[in-house]
């Protein structure tokens, strides 16, 4: 049914630039899914804390091992790779400069940082567990818009407000 649809759809479908090497051509619906599917992660993370949490749960030992340190972005030094630092988000320029908004000048944390911790908080918690149970939020997003499009839901006011054409 539906994976076939994905894959194999009708005329009209849509090219990607591996269409023509591995002969797969996406659905439109699926395309618009996937678009949509995107801005939508910036207000996923409570859907992510709960995948993170059954992930966990079910497989304990992911939430072991550190994500941030697998990466390697958020050493506190060459030395230590193992440990991230207390506030990731930067708030100065690596020449010492302010970054210009009054909250870096301040000392308050902006929207922004207190997001960015929030986020390394859960990551730091819960590691790799994280990591699984939000690309599984994420597939089960796109397939559940692709699920709405094909039965018919009006997606063009999401479309207009996120400006996907």
């Amino acid at each position: 049914g539906w994976v076939r649809g994905i894959l194999n759809p009708p005329p009209t479908h849509t090219h990607t630039p591996f269409s023509g090497a591995f002969d797969l051509h996406f659905s439109s619906e699926f395309a618009i899914a996937f678009a949509l599917s995107r801005p939508l992660k910036r207000i996923r993370l409570p859907l992510n804390l709960a995948g993170a949490i059954a992930v966990a749960w079910l497989f304990p030992p992911l939430t072991r091992i550190n994500v941030m340190a697998l990466t390697g972005v958020f050493q506190t030094s060459k030395d230590d790779a193992s440990t991230p630092p207390s506030t990731p988000y930067p708030t100065r320029r690596q020449d010492g400069g302010a970054t210009g908004s009054l909250a870096a000048s301040t000392g308050e944390k902006t929207w922004h940082e207190k997001m960015w911790n929030t986020m390394t908080e859960l990551i730091n918690k819960y590691g790799m567990a994280y990591y699984f149970g939000s690309r599984a939020v994420g597939v089960a997003t796109i397939f559940g818009l692709y699920q709405a499009i094909l039965v018919g839901m009006d997606v063009s006011w999401l479309m207009e407000k996120f400006h996907i054409s």
